[in-house]
């Protein structure tokens, strides 16, 4: 709810002419928030234990619901006769979980050949039922009629391909840093700031000169960017590169998540209207979130062609804390492997982003 909205309320409180650069302001206060829950999380876990970490969400969740029942006002048109879809609300929410479900169970082997089929069958089933109800409904769940704005479309298209390819980056470079470099799970974490720094110097600046030029150059030169990043790492990564080497590795990847993010999100924010930003900002949340965890089940898959299917599963479920050298080995190429092929990904769609369209300089805002 708080992802989904948050960019709404943004391109709603902010002029058209400088969203991109409060987009990537906003990067800026989402990663410092992630850098430090890293780290703070780190100090948890090596002298308190991991409950810790949830329970210093406690003061954190009440102070910021707090402050924002306190200082946030409504600026959008709100539709206050509109009824809730359940038929559509039911069929999305049982397809999607139903998905997310069984790849995150099949990621570490938690379910069985039949299982896993019946849960796909019913997110099929279910997802073609959506899409069938879907454009009959006078007030959709989804409003698909946003589809046919050619820069919504690419823009949400777009996101899914670099999700894709950049959703387990983080996951499987940091266990790269703790499987085969040896480092603990703080070292590892705080080895992975600089691609990080390097989104929250590059957003702001990608968001104001697409305020002027427009989103489609950056976000497409951001998509090369991250391509090239990745093809780096599957050719030049092993276990005895130098980590200096892999620190200006991540860095370009993360100049080309900052060049790529806040322009994306301000071009399928402003080219909607505003009674439907909100809905907008979920279906580029939901396509996201859907990429990340997609792209954790696609990564497991291949780093299963170097290695066998229990290791990789023991890895990401944690159970596996060191490996045989031959399985330190076959992780590595399997890692090569990935990432490979999300440079691929990314590269189909940096040609999506390209073909996206000029925009429409006359967005306005809720008043």
């Amino acid at each position: 709810m708080l992802i989904a909205n948050s960019f709404a309320l943004i391109t709603d409180a902010t002029p058209p002419a400088e969203l991109g650069f409060a987009l990537g302001v906003n990067q800026i206060a989402f990663i410092l928030g992630a850098v430090l829950g890293l780290t703070v999380g780190g100090v948890l876990i090596e002298t308190a234990g991991w409950r810790y970490i949830f329970a210093m969400n406690l003061p954190i969740g009440i102070f910021g619901t707090l402050w924002a029942h306190l200082r946030l006002r409504e600026t959008a048109q709100t539709e206050r006769h509109a009824s809730l879809d359940y038929l559509g609300l039911c069929l999305f929410t049982t397809s999607l979980t139903s998905l997310l479900l069984v790849i995150s169970l099949a990621t570490m082997a938690a379910i069985g050949n039949t299982e896993a089929a019946i849960l796909y069958s019913i997110s099929l089933v279910t997802f073609a039922l959506f899409l069938y109800f879907e454009p009959r409904k006078s007030e959709p769940l989804l409003d698909m009629r946003l589809f046919k704005i050619r820069l919504f479309s690419a823009g949400n298209l777009s996101q899914l391909l670099y999700s894709l390819g950049f959703g387990a980056l983080s996951l499987i470079v940091i266990l790269y840093f703790q499987l085969i470099r040896g480092y603990d799970a703080l070292t590892a974490g705080l080895l992975f700031l600089p691609l990080d720094l390097a989104f929250v110097s590059i957003g702001p600046i990608s968001g104001r000169l697409s305020d002027r030029y427009g989103t489609r150059g950056f976000v497409t030169l951001g998509m090369g960017v991250g391509a090239i990043g990745y093809f780096a790492l599957a050719f030049l990564v092993t276990a005895t590169t130098p980590l200096i080497q892999i620190e200006i590795i991540l860095i370009i990847v993360g100049l080309g998540l900052g060049l790529f993010a806040s322009p994306n999100i301000s071009s399928i924010m402003g080219s909607v209207p505003p009674q439907r930003r909100g809905v907008a900002s979920a279906i580029r949340a939901t396509l996201f979130n859907t990429g990340n965890l997609v792209s954790i089940g696609l990564v497991a898959y291949i780093i299963t062609t170097a290695i066998p299917y229990q290791v990789v599963s023991g890895i990401i479920s944690g159970g596996y804390t060191t490996l045989t050298p031959n399985e330190s080995t076959g992780f590595v190429t399997g890692m090569g492997r990935a990432f490979m092929v999300a440079a691929a990904i990314t590269l189909v769609g940096m040609c999506v982003s390209s073909l996206r369209g000029r925009e429409i300089k006359t967005r306005t805002t809720a008043s």
